[in-house]
């Protein structure tokens, strides 16, 4: 009879250890998931910055194009661009 609950104690321990090893292994997976969403998250947030600044500077191109008196008006940090653009439209343009 002892040895009968015996076994089955033993089993239930190492029944328990495995479930506890798999628990952990399984905590490691979510963590790393949940670091992996948050880096998608930001990554997202950062390009959606890139994407909204790209078209603010395509917006002041098309005004630059209509009104080229806004040059002084417009933020330096974007002056570039529109020169780049403007360079790269003058050597891709047809005749």
């Amino acid at each position: 009879m002892t040895s009968r609950y015996g076994s089955k104690l033993n089993f239930e321990k190492e029944l328990g250890l495995r479930l506890k090893g798999e628990n952990g292994i399984m905590k490691k997976k979510f963590s790393a998931l949940q670091k992996d969403i948050e880096d998608q998250r930001e990554e997202i947030r950062t390009m959606f910055a890139h994407k909204k600044e790209l078209y603010q500077v395509c917006l002041i191109c098309k005004l630059y194009s209509i009104h080229p008196s806004i040059y002084p008006s417009i933020h330096p940090s974007i002056r570039p661009h529109l020169h780049l653009r403007y360079l790269f439209m003058e050597h891709t343009s047809s005749p």
